[in-house]
């Protein structure tokens, strides 16, 4: 996950095919208004989408769709909120 170079006004996400077979998903976090980007492949985004619109199957879990995917990444893809914007709202931890 990174900061976008470029972007969208408002909350909203757009999402750019790559030429590598991924997809950049960006816009910026509800929280700190930031840009910021993640890259994922573009079939297995299309696939979790599909099953999002389909009622009569079981969505999966985000982790289960994207499993190499960082955590913060698909907590970025579900709420809209940056590693950036999780530390402002609750605090940075020092594991």
């Amino acid at each position: 996950m990174e900061r976008a170079v470029n972007g969208l006004e408002g909350g909203n996400m757009t999402m750019r095919a790559l030429p590598d077979g991924c997809s950049r998903i960006q816009g910026r976090c509800v929280q700190t208004g930031e840009l910021w980007s993640v890259k994922v492949k573009t079939d297995k985004l299309m696939t979790y989408l599909r099953l999002l619109t389909n009622p009569a199957i079981r969505t999966p879990l985000i982790q289960e769709a994207f499993p190499d995917m960082e955590p913060e990444a698909r907590e970025y893809l579900v709420s809209g909120i940056s590693p950036d914007g999780w530390d402002q709202m609750f605090g940075k931890t020092n594991g």
